[in-house]
């Protein structure tokens, strides 16, 4: 065989087997009170949903994703961590970049903190009290403050604009187009404009009205009511949640509706209860 035909021959093996090498595998956790090893050598990406799961988390773990209730998480690596819902509690040994991991939190009274390793041991063989003498905490947290501050129409001006006086648009409506608002708080009311964008909220007891074509609309945290005219993707993580939507995108009869965590509520109204009093 020629050179140029044993190179041909290796590139398309290593074409055919790179997607197979390249895509990370899953390991979903799922339900009420479970616990679980995981070994991360084989599936570097964990999701926990639902209620007071424990996980332990051997080896380095390049994502963990929970939404729900209270989990626990026990890790040695890890990279990266994405959380909605309420009191999770997520513990690492070491960083697999850098000197922590990366942190998303759109949820209430989560914790993520470093700890030395006989704590790590100690939590994931049982639900003792934590050690604070010998354990190296660094709380990661989100103060509702600063969420409610960022919230503001002052702060969400950059991606999204409050606007008065446009025809066919309330006063006080901040009209979104084409871009993400965040709503972070608590007991934060808002009317919204949709022109192609997207809306998430996060915190508790928050009301949003959203008039017009979203694009998805996020609901993470607890007890937050939200009424939607149109949106391609409902996704409701959290307790307690109150989704009402008229219509799907377009003249599509319904939108694509994903609702993970606790009593959560998603229903269909009529576009004259959009904007009922509540």
């Amino acid at each position: 065989m020629s050179r140029t035909a044993s190179l041909a021959t290796l590139f398309l093996l290593l074409s055919a087997s790179a997607p197979v090498s390249a895509q990370a595998r899953v390991e979903r956790v799922k339900g009420s009170g479970i616990d679980r090893t995981v070994s991360c050598a084989s599936t570097p990406v964990v999701e926990v949903t639902g209620e007071r799961n424990r996980v332990r988390l051997t080896g380095s773990c390049d994502k963990v994703k929970l939404s729900g209730v209270g989990h626990q998480i026990v890790a040695e690596g890890l990279g990266r961590v994405e959380m909605s819902g309420l009191d999770h509690r997520v513990e690492w040994q070491f960083a697999t970049a850098g000197s922590r991991p990366k942190v998303s939190d759109n949820g209430i009274g989560n914790q993520v903190v470093q700890v030395a390793r006989p704590a790590a041991e100690a939590t994931a063989k049982a639900a003792a009290p934590r050690e604070k003498a010998t354990a190296q905490v660094e709380p990661e947290r989100k103060s509702a403050e600063a969420g409610a501050a960022s919230s503001a129409p002052s702060a969400a001006a950059p991606r999204a604009q409050e606007k008065t006086g446009r025809s066919g648009v309330a006063a006080g409506t901040i009209v979104n187009q084409g871009s993400t608002l965040e709503i972070n708080g608590t007991g934060i009311r808002r009317t919204v404009q949709c022109d192609g964008g997207s809306i998430q909220v996060n915190g508790t007891g928050n009301t949003l009205v959203a008039h017009g074509e979203c694009d998805r609309i996020e609901v993470n945290g607890m007890g937050n009511r939200v009424r939607v005219e149109s949106s391609r993707t409902l996704a409701v993580h959290g307790i307690n949640q109150q989704v009402a939507w008229v219509r799907g995108p377009g003249d599509e009869e319904r939108p694509r509706i994903s609702n993970e965590g606790m009593n959560n509520r998603v229903v269909r109204i009529e576009l004259e209860e959009l904007d009922r009093a509540d």
